[in-house]
């Protein structure tokens, strides 16, 4: 495997400079298609084009983002952005403009896709990061600095192999983002339906155009009849804050978890941050102690956002989150579901006048108005909702593990750590 600099491999071009009255929003006679950076995302975007006039011959030449040119961000406001690369798959008209590189290969000794790999790896970003210049309001691409970058260069079949064994996986990667789009839309409407007409004896939702008898018009809407409205301070038998506690007073290894704002996410209870205190300060602040089946429910930040505490938690405290023990009329799991829903969040918005940076207070969580099936009924719908969360998290695991060894594999492929034989790939 050869090291080579880029420069040995490849051609840079600027693109094309245009004045306002150049510039126009729709396409015409004479008129050509330009690409800019809000065109250059994970992939070429064509939502937000800009059209050119009066743009000589020579300059359309020289700046035609054409099949197999690769199309990077030279310049920009925000340091990440910079290099930021897409290569052009298929014949175009399109230009590129000024605050874009063009980058032609030399295809006798380096594919345009495998190079795009390199381009967008974490070594070649990181490089472009430390080299650009620029002031603090718009950096630019150090181009020299990127030429004399060196890089691993198998031959071409090799090259070719790499680039169709990272193509697979990002391929299975897309399908597993797009299923978890898919599972959240389908969990929106399910408890959306769910929290407003609830379930039958059998289990179906029910359905209040086919049985508009079986509802009541309520503070809160249309509610199945069988079902009530209370408010949250009514359903629990206490809602307090939990306590603020000094730095000195918490530690990072062990003791007693200490939960904050960012552990608290609709999905479940995240406890993979947490600081932890003391047993004999666990002990004098056992108003903010939280026991399995209690919610936290977040103040500032995202406001109302609200988990349960699990089994697997049998002791922790709290820090400037508001804390929910329900009584016996309600469901752990049912309750959460509702202060999450938008049902919930709607409340949340209106009790802060629609600003997310205020305070949620415990005032206005106790009058937070929820609406109350039988225990049932509330334990069949927090499980109906619970078993799309299950599917989520086992999608977000498979992604996770598949983000994990794309990593790995474009570390240990592009830099020759692991090699492709050239036998299995031509």
């Amino acid at each position: 495997m050869n090291s080579v600099r880029i420069g040995d491999v490849v051609r840079f071009q600027r693109g094309v400079s245009w004045s306002a009255d150049q510039e126009h929003r729709d396409p015409g006679a004479g008129r050509v298609p330009v690409l800019r950076i809000p065109n250059i995302q994970e992939n070429l975007t064509t939502s937000d084009l800009v059209y050119l006039s009066g743009i000589p011959d020579s300059v359309r030449e020289r700046t035609a983002a054409s099949k197999g040119w690769i199309l990077a961000v030279g310049s920009n406001g925000n340091p990440d952005r910079i290099g930021n690369a897409i290569i052009i798959e298929d014949e175009s008209d399109f230009l590129f403009a000024s605050f874009l590189v063009g980058v032609k290969c030399d295809q006798r000794r380096v594919l345009g896709r495998y190079l795009l790999r390199l381009l967008n790896s974490d070594d070649i970003r990181s490089y472009l990061r430390v080299t650009m210049r620029g002031s603090t309001g718009l950096q630019n691409i150090n181009l020299p600095a990127l030429s004399d970058f060196r890089i691993k260069l198998p031959p071409l079949p090799a090259q070719q192999r790499i680039v169709e064994i990272l193509d697979a996986l990002d391929a299975q990667i897309y399908l597993v983002e797009r299923t978890i789009e898919k599972l959240n839309l389908a969990r929106e409407g399910l408890v959306r339906d769910l929290l407003s007409c609830g379930v039958n004896g059998d289990g179906r939702l029910r359905n209040p155009r086919v049985e508009p008898s079986e509802f009541r018009e309520t503070a809160l809407g249309l509610i199945p009849r069988g079902w009530r409205v209370a408010t949250c301070g009514a359903l629990a038998r206490d809602i307090v804050v939990g306590i603020v506690i000094r730095p000195t007073q918490y530690y990072r290894s062990s003791g007693v978890p200490v939960l904050r704002s960012a552990n608290v996410r609709a999905s479940g209870l995240d406890v993979s941050d947490v600081v932890y205190m003391s047993l004999a300060d666990h002990a004098a602040m056992a108003k903010s102690a939280v026991k399995p089946g209690d919610l936290v429910t977040v103040r500032t930040g995202y406001p109302g956002t609200t988990a349960v505490i699990p089994q697997s938690l049998p002791s922790a405290n709290c820090v400037d989150i508001i804390i929910t023990r329900p009584g016996s009329e309600v469901c752990s799991d049912y309750l959460a579901l509702w202060v999450n829903s938008d049902r919930g969040k709607g409340q949340v918005l209106r009790a802060q006048g629609g600003l997310a940076q205020q305070h949620f207070n415990v005032s206005e969580m106790k009058s937070l108005l929820v609406a109350v099936p039988p225990l049932a009924e509330q334990a069949v719908i927090a499980s109906r909702a619970a078993a799309v969360d299950r599917r989520l998290a086992d999608e977000a695991r498979e992604l996770m593990k598949l983000t994990a060894l794309r990593k790995g594999l474009i570390a240990d492929l592009l830099t020759g750590r692991v090699r492709v034989p050239v036998e299995a790939a031509s």
